[in-house]
């Protein structure tokens, strides 16, 4: 699976560069979709690089979050202009997957999703969780470097090693 830097797995150190690559990204995208009615609810910097401190693979998420889910064609359209590519993702059953980047260095991956869905309120909550918790920032953090020792160019299965812990966190807090 080598060859594909969109496959590979590094999680490296915080870096507060991160919150300026949301902002800046949130106020584009937010642009971008500005003629599309209604509006988004809310646009969310959520995984790991949300989390002050948290060592994470260095690709930003962003998810906006609509009532209904625009037309794919519509919203593809609108984001085209601005780099971001539809990618589709079988897999993603409530939201729609966006890749700006072709290096995992200035990597942006855009999940729109309803503000009702599984997903959304799944991303929002384990990003929520790890605010919340220094302790659980740092396991999750020891248990990426550990799966990206695994997995360091099989990005699919290393995502599927953590859904455990993804889950366990969320249970946690509910």
């Amino acid at each position: 699976m080598t060859g594909d830097p969109h496959n590979e797995v590094s999680v490296t150190e915080y870096d507060p560069e991160w919150i300026l690559i949301f902002q800046t990204e949130r106020d584009r995208i937010v642009e971008a979709v500005g003629s599309l009615h209604p509006q988004p609810r809310v646009v969310e910097h959520v995984g790991s690089t949300a989390v002050p401190g948290l060592a994470a693979k260095p690709i930003v998420d962003i998810m906006i979050c609509y009532e209904a889910f625009p037309p794919i064609e519509t919203i593809a359209d609108l984001l085209a202009p601005i780099g971001y590519q539809h990618i589709e993702k079988p897999e993603f059953t409530e939201s729609y997957f966006f890749r700006r980047g072709e290096s995992l260095e200035n990597t942006v991956h855009l999940h729109v999703t309803t503000i009702s869905s599984e997903f959304g309120q799944m991303m929002l909550r384990f990003r929520d969780a790890l605010r919340a918790s220094p302790r659980l920032a740092a396991d999750y953090a020891a248990f990426k470097r550990e799966l990206a020792g695994q997995f360091p160019h099989d990005r699919p299965s290393y995502t599927q090693a953590k859904g455990p812990f993804v889950m366990h966190a969320i249970d946690d807090t509910s």
